[in-house]
Protein backbone atom coordinates (compact mmCIF):
# COMPACT_ATOMS: atom_id res chain seq x y z
CA UNK A 1 0.00 0.00 0.00
CA UNK A 2 1.23 3.06 -1.48
CA UNK A 3 0.56 6.75 0.21
CA UNK A 4 2.09 10.11 -1.18
CA UNK A 5 5.71 10.53 -1.38
CA UNK A 6 6.76 7.16 0.28
CA UNK A 7 5.36 3.86 1.18
CA UNK A 8 4.61 1.25 3.91
CA UNK A 9 7.71 -0.58 4.13
CA UNK A 10 6.77 -3.70 6.79
CA UNK A 11 10.27 -4.53 7.12
CA UNK A 12 12.05 -6.08 10.15
CA UNK A 13 15.25 -4.47 11.15
CA UNK A 14 18.03 -5.93 14.23
CA UNK A 15 15.53 -8.82 15.17
CA UNK A 16 12.73 -6.55 17.50
CA UNK A 17 12.36 -3.50 15.52
CA UNK A 18 9.66 -3.04 12.73
CA UNK A 19 9.55 -0.29 9.82
CA UNK A 20 6.52 0.40 9.25
CA UNK A 21 6.43 3.35 6.98
CA UNK A 22 8.70 6.11 5.31
CA UNK A 23 7.21 8.53 4.10
CA UNK A 24 7.78 12.51 3.03
CA UNK A 25 6.22 15.45 4.39
CA UNK A 26 7.67 18.32 2.44
CA UNK A 27 11.57 18.06 2.07
CA UNK A 28 11.64 15.63 5.35
CA UNK A 29 11.63 12.36 5.29
CA UNK A 30 10.00 10.13 8.36
CA UNK A 31 10.41 6.54 9.87
CA UNK A 32 7.76 5.17 11.96
CA UNK A 33 9.61 2.02 13.93
CA UNK A 34 7.57 -0.06 16.68
CA UNK A 35 9.63 -1.87 18.85
CA UNK A 36 7.91 -5.12 19.45
CA UNK A 37 9.70 -5.98 22.70
CA UNK A 38 7.77 -3.05 24.59
CA UNK A 39 5.20 -2.40 21.88
CA UNK A 40 6.62 1.71 21.52
CA UNK A 41 6.21 3.32 18.26
CA UNK A 42 8.87 5.25 17.43
CA UNK A 43 8.84 8.22 14.99
CA UNK A 44 11.66 9.17 13.76
CA UNK A 45 12.79 12.59 10.42
CA UNK A 46 15.77 12.90 8.33
CA UNK A 47 16.28 15.40 5.87
CA UNK A 48 18.32 13.52 3.40
CA UNK A 49 17.24 13.55 0.46
CA UNK A 50 17.23 10.61 -1.03
CA UNK A 51 14.21 7.30 0.07
CA UNK A 52 17.57 5.42 0.38
CA UNK A 53 19.37 7.49 2.36
CA UNK A 54 16.61 8.14 4.42
CA UNK A 55 16.04 4.63 5.41
CA UNK A 56 19.93 4.37 6.02
CA UNK A 57 20.26 7.12 8.40
CA UNK A 58 16.76 5.22 10.47
CA UNK A 59 17.90 2.03 9.92
CA UNK A 60 21.17 3.47 11.34
CA UNK A 61 19.34 5.17 14.31
CA UNK A 62 17.72 2.08 14.83
CA UNK A 63 20.95 -0.42 15.73
CA UNK A 64 21.69 2.71 17.97
CA UNK A 65 19.11 2.13 20.11
CA UNK A 66 19.40 -1.84 20.06
CA UNK A 67 23.74 -1.38 20.95
CA UNK A 68 22.74 1.05 23.80
CA UNK A 69 20.22 -1.55 25.67
CA UNK A 70 22.54 -3.99 24.96
CA UNK A 71 25.09 -2.16 27.07
CA UNK A 72 28.18 -4.27 25.91
CA UNK A 73 30.33 -4.86 22.88
CA UNK A 74 29.18 -7.13 20.30
CA UNK A 75 32.38 -9.56 18.70
CA UNK A 76 32.53 -8.68 15.22
CA UNK A 77 36.04 -9.74 12.95
CA UNK A 78 37.27 -6.40 12.02
CA UNK A 79 37.32 -8.01 8.32
CA UNK A 80 33.63 -8.40 8.47
CA UNK A 81 33.07 -4.64 10.28
CA UNK A 82 35.03 -3.40 7.31
CA UNK A 83 33.15 -5.39 4.38
CA UNK A 84 29.45 -4.05 6.78
CA UNK A 85 31.26 -0.03 6.68
CA UNK A 86 32.01 -0.10 3.29
CA UNK A 87 28.27 -2.17 1.50
CA UNK A 88 27.28 1.16 4.03
CA UNK A 89 28.73 3.66 2.49
CA UNK A 90 28.05 2.52 -1.74
CA UNK A 91 24.56 3.29 -0.64
CA UNK A 92 25.65 6.78 -0.64
CA UNK A 93 29.06 7.62 -2.28
CA UNK A 94 30.34 7.06 -5.50
CA UNK A 95 33.05 4.70 -6.36
CA UNK A 96 35.64 7.17 -7.01
CA UNK A 97 35.02 8.10 -2.90
CA UNK A 98 35.00 4.50 -2.35
CA UNK A 99 38.24 3.88 -3.60
CA UNK A 100 40.38 5.18 -1.32
CA UNK A 101 38.96 3.97 1.88
CA UNK A 102 39.32 1.15 0.69
CA UNK A 103 42.56 1.22 0.08
CA UNK A 104 43.41 2.50 3.26
CA UNK A 105 41.45 -0.15 5.36
CA UNK A 106 43.42 -2.69 3.50
CA UNK A 107 46.68 -0.68 3.75
CA UNK A 108 46.58 0.14 7.89
CA UNK A 109 43.76 -2.27 9.01
CA UNK A 110 45.09 -5.49 6.84
CA UNK A 111 47.45 -7.20 9.34
CA UNK A 112 44.73 -7.38 11.86
CA UNK A 113 41.67 -8.67 9.97
CA UNK A 114 41.38 -12.17 12.00
CA UNK A 115 41.03 -9.79 15.06
CA UNK A 116 37.76 -8.14 16.77
CA UNK A 117 37.29 -4.83 16.32
CA UNK A 118 37.48 -4.09 20.16
CA UNK A 119 41.01 -6.01 20.23
CA UNK A 120 42.79 -3.23 17.52
CA UNK A 121 44.30 -1.03 19.76
CA UNK A 122 45.71 2.79 19.37
CA UNK A 123 49.41 1.73 19.83
CA UNK A 124 49.12 -0.81 17.30
CA UNK A 125 47.40 1.76 14.57
CA UNK A 126 50.28 3.98 15.59
CA UNK A 127 52.99 1.67 14.50
CA UNK A 128 51.29 2.18 10.98
CA UNK A 129 51.24 5.63 10.63
CA UNK A 130 55.32 5.62 12.03
CA UNK A 131 56.33 3.43 9.23
CA UNK A 132 55.05 6.00 6.79
CA UNK A 133 56.02 8.46 5.22
CA UNK A 134 53.38 10.27 3.93
CA UNK A 135 52.68 14.26 3.00
CA UNK A 136 50.62 16.14 5.84
CA UNK A 137 47.25 15.57 3.67
CA UNK A 138 47.68 12.23 2.74
CA UNK A 139 48.41 11.53 6.90
CA UNK A 140 45.00 13.52 7.59
CA UNK A 141 43.10 11.85 5.38
CA UNK A 142 43.96 8.45 6.39
CA UNK A 143 43.43 9.63 9.76
CA UNK A 144 39.78 10.84 9.46
CA UNK A 145 38.43 7.80 7.45
CA UNK A 146 39.74 5.70 9.88
CA UNK A 147 37.87 7.34 12.73
CA UNK A 148 34.77 7.57 11.02
CA UNK A 149 35.32 3.77 10.56
CA UNK A 150 35.77 2.92 14.46
CA UNK A 151 33.24 5.91 15.23
CA UNK A 152 30.63 3.73 13.22
CA UNK A 153 32.02 0.71 15.36
CA UNK A 154 30.70 2.16 18.39
CA UNK A 155 27.67 3.40 17.14
CA UNK A 156 27.35 -0.40 16.39
CA UNK A 157 28.85 -1.47 19.96
CA UNK A 158 31.59 -3.41 17.68
CA UNK A 159 34.27 -1.40 19.96
CA UNK A 160 33.97 1.39 23.27
CA UNK A 161 36.79 3.16 22.45
CA UNK A 162 37.77 4.88 18.42
CA UNK A 163 41.36 4.51 18.48
CA UNK A 164 42.22 6.65 15.38
CA UNK A 165 40.76 9.51 17.29
CA UNK A 166 44.13 9.38 19.02
CA UNK A 167 46.15 10.05 16.26
CA UNK A 168 47.29 13.34 16.01
CA UNK A 169 46.90 15.62 12.41
CA UNK A 170 49.56 16.99 10.95
CA UNK A 171 49.33 20.94 10.00
CA UNK A 172 49.72 20.94 6.50
CA UNK A 173 51.64 23.83 4.56
CA UNK A 174 50.09 26.70 3.17
CA UNK A 175 48.83 26.22 -0.02
CA UNK A 176 50.55 27.92 -3.08
CA UNK A 177 47.87 27.07 -5.52
CA UNK A 178 47.70 29.68 -8.44
CA UNK A 179 45.39 30.54 -11.80
CA UNK A 180 45.70 30.72 -15.31
CA UNK A 181 45.54 34.25 -17.00
CA UNK A 182 43.20 34.70 -19.87
CA UNK A 183 46.54 34.57 -22.41
CA UNK A 184 48.14 31.43 -20.39
CA UNK A 185 44.37 29.31 -21.22
CA UNK A 186 44.67 30.22 -24.68
CA UNK A 187 47.96 29.00 -24.92
CA UNK A 188 47.18 25.63 -23.20
CA UNK A 189 43.65 25.42 -25.22
CA UNK A 190 45.57 26.17 -28.77
CA UNK A 191 48.23 24.01 -27.99
CA UNK A 192 45.52 21.21 -27.34
CA UNK A 193 43.89 21.94 -30.71
CA UNK A 194 47.28 21.58 -32.27
CA UNK A 195 48.29 18.19 -30.82
CA UNK A 196 44.58 16.87 -31.32
CA UNK A 197 44.60 16.17 -27.53
CA UNK A 198 40.88 14.83 -25.56
CA UNK A 199 41.28 17.35 -23.02
CA UNK A 200 40.21 20.15 -25.36
CA UNK A 201 36.66 20.27 -24.71
CA UNK A 202 37.46 19.13 -21.35
CA UNK A 203 39.30 22.20 -20.29
CA UNK A 204 36.57 24.32 -22.05
CA UNK A 205 34.10 22.57 -19.51
CA UNK A 206 36.33 23.51 -16.73
CA UNK A 207 37.40 27.08 -17.84
CA UNK A 208 33.70 28.20 -18.75
CA UNK A 209 31.87 26.65 -15.51
CA UNK A 210 34.65 26.33 -12.77
CA UNK A 211 32.92 22.79 -12.18
CA UNK A 212 34.95 19.85 -9.93
CA UNK A 213 37.37 17.58 -11.60
CA UNK A 214 34.57 14.45 -10.92
CA UNK A 215 31.88 16.34 -12.26
CA UNK A 216 33.31 17.32 -15.80
CA UNK A 217 35.28 13.75 -16.32
CA UNK A 218 31.96 12.37 -15.03
CA UNK A 219 29.79 14.52 -17.12
CA UNK A 220 27.08 12.56 -18.94
CA UNK A 221 25.12 13.61 -21.70
CA UNK A 222 21.81 13.82 -20.08
CA UNK A 223 23.25 17.04 -18.06
CA UNK A 224 23.85 18.54 -20.85
CA UNK A 225 20.56 20.56 -21.26
CA UNK A 226 20.50 22.43 -25.24
CA UNK A 227 16.72 23.18 -24.61
CA UNK A 228 16.74 24.78 -20.99
CA UNK A 229 13.91 26.78 -20.54
CA UNK A 230 15.68 29.21 -18.01
CA UNK A 231 19.08 29.45 -19.92
CA UNK A 232 19.01 30.69 -23.98
CA UNK A 233 22.26 28.87 -24.41
CA UNK A 234 21.26 25.78 -22.90
CA UNK A 235 23.13 24.77 -19.37
CA UNK A 236 24.53 21.50 -17.28
CA UNK A 237 22.27 20.37 -14.96
CA UNK A 238 23.06 18.15 -11.87
CA UNK A 239 20.68 16.03 -9.75
CA UNK A 240 20.68 13.25 -7.85
CA UNK A 241 22.07 10.72 -10.05
CA UNK A 242 26.20 10.85 -10.24
CA UNK A 243 28.31 12.57 -10.42
CA UNK A 244 26.09 14.65 -7.69
CA UNK A 245 27.56 18.40 -6.68
CA UNK A 246 29.88 18.02 -3.44
CA UNK A 247 26.51 20.40 -1.95
CA UNK A 248 24.33 17.31 -2.92
CA UNK A 249 22.26 19.97 -4.11
CA UNK A 250 20.01 20.20 -7.44
CA UNK A 251 22.67 22.75 -9.90
CA UNK A 252 22.57 24.18 -13.22
CA UNK A 253 24.90 26.45 -14.44
CA UNK A 254 24.51 27.95 -17.95
CA UNK A 255 26.59 27.65 -20.57
CA UNK A 256 28.87 29.80 -22.77
CA UNK A 257 28.42 30.45 -26.12
CA UNK A 258 32.04 28.67 -26.85
CA UNK A 259 31.17 25.50 -24.01
CA UNK A 260 27.89 24.96 -26.34
CA UNK A 261 29.68 25.15 -29.82
CA UNK A 262 32.26 22.73 -28.96
CA UNK A 263 29.60 19.94 -26.60
CA UNK A 264 27.28 20.75 -30.14
CA UNK A 265 29.88 19.27 -32.12
CA UNK A 266 30.91 16.38 -29.65
CA UNK A 267 27.30 15.24 -29.74
CA UNK A 268 27.04 15.33 -33.75
CA UNK A 269 30.14 13.54 -33.93
CA UNK A 270 28.80 10.68 -30.71
CA UNK A 271 27.85 7.00 -32.61
CA UNK A 272 24.66 5.91 -31.77
CA UNK A 273 24.72 3.36 -28.87
CA UNK A 274 27.87 4.57 -27.81
CA UNK A 275 28.35 5.16 -23.85
CA UNK A 276 26.51 7.74 -21.67
CA UNK A 277 29.63 9.35 -20.81
CA UNK A 278 30.52 12.68 -22.60
CA UNK A 279 34.51 12.14 -22.45
CA UNK A 280 36.55 8.92 -22.79
CA UNK A 281 40.05 8.65 -22.93
CA UNK A 282 42.80 6.34 -23.67
CA UNK A 283 44.68 6.66 -20.34
CA UNK A 284 43.52 5.20 -16.68
CA UNK A 285 45.22 7.92 -14.88
CA UNK A 286 45.21 11.57 -16.17
CA UNK A 287 47.68 13.20 -14.27
CA UNK A 288 50.96 12.45 -16.37
CA UNK A 289 49.11 13.47 -19.69
CA UNK A 290 47.51 16.46 -18.71
CA UNK A 291 51.11 17.75 -16.84
CA UNK A 292 52.83 16.49 -20.67
CA UNK A 293 50.35 19.01 -22.15
CA UNK A 294 51.11 21.40 -20.10
CA UNK A 295 55.27 21.14 -20.83
CA UNK A 296 54.44 21.57 -24.15
CA UNK A 297 52.12 24.71 -24.12
CA UNK A 298 55.18 26.30 -21.51
CA UNK A 299 52.55 26.76 -18.73
CA UNK A 300 55.07 27.08 -15.75
CA UNK A 301 54.64 26.46 -12.78
CA UNK A 302 51.86 23.72 -13.37
CA UNK A 303 48.10 23.38 -12.71
CA UNK A 304 46.11 20.87 -11.53
CA UNK A 305 42.07 20.14 -12.59
CA UNK A 306 41.33 22.07 -9.45
CA UNK A 307 43.38 24.95 -9.80
CA UNK A 308 41.52 25.36 -13.07
CA UNK A 309 38.03 26.11 -10.83
CA UNK A 310 40.19 28.65 -8.79
CA UNK A 311 40.89 29.75 -12.13
CA UNK A 312 36.97 30.11 -13.26
CA UNK A 313 36.69 31.81 -9.73
CA UNK A 314 39.26 34.11 -10.02
CA UNK A 315 37.90 35.52 -13.66
CA UNK A 316 34.44 35.92 -11.86
CA UNK A 317 36.07 38.07 -9.32
CA UNK A 318 36.89 40.78 -11.46
CA UNK A 319 33.50 40.53 -13.34
CA UNK A 320 30.48 39.62 -11.89
CA UNK A 321 29.15 40.77 -8.29
CA UNK A 322 29.80 38.52 -5.31
CA UNK A 323 26.54 36.52 -5.38
CA UNK A 324 26.51 35.57 -8.35
CA UNK A 325 30.26 34.36 -8.39
CA UNK A 326 28.76 32.36 -5.19
CA UNK A 327 25.77 30.85 -7.14
CA UNK A 328 28.17 29.39 -10.29
CA UNK A 329 30.51 28.03 -8.04
CA UNK A 330 27.55 26.18 -6.10
CA UNK A 331 29.05 27.86 -2.60
CA UNK A 332 27.04 28.87 0.27
CA UNK A 333 28.74 30.34 3.36
CA UNK A 334 30.29 28.07 5.67
CA UNK A 335 29.44 27.24 9.77
CA UNK A 336 30.95 28.38 12.67
CA UNK A 337 31.29 31.44 13.91
CA UNK A 338 29.42 34.35 12.38
CA UNK A 339 28.83 31.87 9.95
CA UNK A 340 25.00 31.67 10.62
CA UNK A 341 24.25 35.01 9.67
CA UNK A 342 26.11 34.67 6.88
CA UNK A 343 24.02 31.72 5.80
CA UNK A 344 20.53 33.65 6.54
CA UNK A 345 21.58 36.31 4.63
CA UNK A 346 22.21 33.90 1.29
CA UNK A 347 18.93 32.43 2.08
CA UNK A 348 17.16 35.31 1.31
CA UNK A 349 19.35 36.04 -1.43
CA UNK A 350 17.97 35.12 -4.89
CA UNK A 351 20.46 35.50 -8.04
CA UNK A 352 18.13 35.28 -11.42
CA UNK A 353 19.00 33.37 -14.36
CA UNK A 354 19.54 35.73 -16.31
CA UNK A 355 22.26 37.20 -14.20
CA UNK A 356 23.94 33.46 -14.14
CA UNK A 357 23.99 34.27 -17.75
CA UNK A 358 25.90 37.41 -17.79
CA UNK A 359 28.14 36.06 -15.30
CA UNK A 360 28.96 33.29 -17.52
CA UNK A 361 28.93 35.32 -20.31
CA UNK A 362 31.59 37.93 -18.73
CA UNK A 363 34.37 35.39 -19.57
CA UNK A 364 36.00 36.03 -22.65
CA UNK A 365 36.37 33.60 -25.84
CA UNK A 366 39.21 31.08 -25.15
CA UNK A 367 39.91 29.86 -28.61
CA UNK A 368 37.80 31.48 -31.95
CA UNK A 369 36.32 34.85 -30.78
CA UNK A 370 33.58 35.71 -32.86
CA UNK A 371 33.94 38.78 -34.95
CA UNK A 372 32.94 42.16 -32.39
CA UNK A 373 33.06 39.92 -29.29
CA UNK A 374 36.77 41.31 -28.65
CA UNK A 375 35.28 44.52 -27.35
CA UNK A 376 32.31 43.38 -25.48
CA UNK A 377 34.39 41.43 -23.46
CA UNK A 378 37.06 43.72 -22.68
CA UNK A 379 37.59 44.37 -19.06
CA UNK A 380 40.67 45.42 -16.88
CA UNK A 381 43.71 43.32 -15.34
CA UNK A 382 42.06 40.30 -17.32
CA UNK A 383 45.68 39.21 -17.94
Amino acid sequence: MTREGGRYAHERIAGRFILHALFRRGKIWYGRVRDERTGEVHVRSSRETQKRRARDAIVEWIHEIKAADEGAVSPARLEDATSEWLKMKRSFCEEVTLRPMRSILKRILGPFESLDVDQVTYAMIERRFADAEWKPSTWNQYQKILADFFDWAKKRHYTLENPAREIPTKREPPSDRRALSIDEARTLLRTAREVESPFLVPLLVFLHTGLRRKNVFGLRWRNVDFESPDFKRGALRFDQEPPTMKSKRDFAIPMHPELRRALSTLRGARVPGERELVFSFPWKHLEGPFERLEKWAGIEPRVTFHELRHTFSSWLALRVPWAVQQALLDHRPSKGPGGEASRVTWDYTHVPPSALVEGVEAIPYLLDEPEGESRRFKSPGVN
